[in-house]
């Protein structure tokens, strides 16, 4: 896949990250209802969304290291064991730093 093809993947991940974590933020901001049974539902909803807030968190963190990879040159190879990955993998999951070997 070419370069121009990933970066262009990636900054769409990117947006759509920043987007999510934004929307979550404020959806916490709003605050809970007063109405205790209001406030259970509320509570396990907010432990679902702490949930999707950290994993959208660490995934935009792989997408902006993927993004300094390629601005440094070192896109597309493992970082465990220096080889290149094969590009099925990084069109499946473009941010990611280590080959299929390396990853099981």
């Amino acid at each position: 896949m070419p370069v121009n093809t990933i970066l262009m993947t990636l900054k769409e991940k990117q947006a759509q990250l920043i987007n999510r974590i934004g929307a979550i933020e404020r959806d916490f901001r709003k605050g809970r209802p007063a109405d205790f049974a209001e406030q259970t539902s509320g509570s396990e909803n907010d432990e679902v969304l702490d949930e999707i807030f950290h994993e959208a968190k660490a995934e935009l963190g792989q997408v902006n290291a993927a993004l300094v990879r390629i601005d440094n040159g070192e896109y597309g190879y493992c970082l465990k064991c220096s080889k290149r990955i094969a590009a099925e993998r990084l069109k499946v999951l473009p941010y990611t730093n280590i080959c299929i070997n390396c990853a099981h």
